[in-house]
């Protein structure tokens, strides 16, 4: 399990980190922290499941792609600010965060700004370290159990399984018709096992907590943004939907229908 997280994490980071530069300029340490692995885990699925839509897939060719989408990442974050051409809104509202002072027109973006340091100066940073905590208990299950309850993960397996060696989700004489869910989910469960040198039904097991996981938090870093990260967080972590969906088999149908 824990080497299944540090690969996952190993990709998903610097994406995450990225993206959260772009989508909240806002952000301090705290809430980059909650936002950077869930907004990473969101954008390598969809590139996972791009490759395996392609028609395409093959571990090698997703790890490409992983790679690729990791290098654009840290070229994004490395790129200097060309001031003369302009600055972005996320930009604008980054520099005021650290004591730039705007023209009168983008007073706007000075309010945000000013209700944002308010936010993070007052920030419920208990509920967030207790919510941590409680959340990620969701990782415990797979450390403790070989095999999850449920029937759920089962299917999962399979495709994952039918993925990895054969590039598609055809299962002849079992199914007709077509696979509703979305293929990240399985196809990121295919490229993990392979990755992690497990198998299918662990790959399934190890990635869907580790999303439910990751997006609890990142939900959490989101609700940050207005004020309530800590209160929200507590609040999700010990709700018994979340609870139910742990230690039920229903984490990889709920991480699939998400991305």
């Amino acid at each position: 399990m824990l080497v299944a997280i540090l690969i996952l994490l190993a990709i998903t980071l610097v994406p995450g980190y990225a993206l959260c530069r772009v989508l909240d300029g806002a952000a301090d340490g705290w809430r980059k922290a909650m936002l950077s692995p869930a907004l990473g885990l969101l954008l390598i699925y969809g590139v996972c499941g791009l490759v395996f839509l392609s028609g395409l897939w093959t571990w090698v060719l997703a790890s490409a792609v992983i790679l690729l989408a990791n290098t654009l990442s840290i070229a994004h974050l490395k790129r200097r600010v060309n001031e003369e051409k302009g600055l972005t809104q996320w930009q604008k509202l980054e520099a005021v965060m650290h004591g730039m002072i705007l023209e009168s027109e983008d007073q706007e973006i000075s309010d945000e700004a000013s209700a944002q340091q308010w936010f993070q100066s007052n920030r419920y940073k208990f509920g967030i370290t207790v919510g941590m905590i409680l959340s990620l208990g969701i990782l415990v299950l797979p450390i403790i159990q070989e095999l999850p309850f449920g029937v759920d993960w089962i299917g999962f397996a399979v495709l994952t399984g039918q993925i990895s060696e054969h590039g598609n989700m055809v299962l002849s004489g079992v199914n007709e018709g077509s696979w509703t869910y979305p293929p990240a989910f399985p196809a990121l469960a295919s490229w993990l096992s392979e990755a992690a040198n497990i198998d299918s039904g662990r790959a399934v097991f190890f990635l869907g907590h580790y999303t439910l996981a990751v997006l609890v938090i990142g939900a959490a870093g989101a609700m940050d943004h207005h004020g309530s990260g800590g209160q929200f967080l507590v609040t999700m972590s010990l709700g018994v939907g979340i609870f139910a969906k742990v230690y039920d088999s229903g984490y990889p149908t709920v991480a699939s229908q998400l991305v």
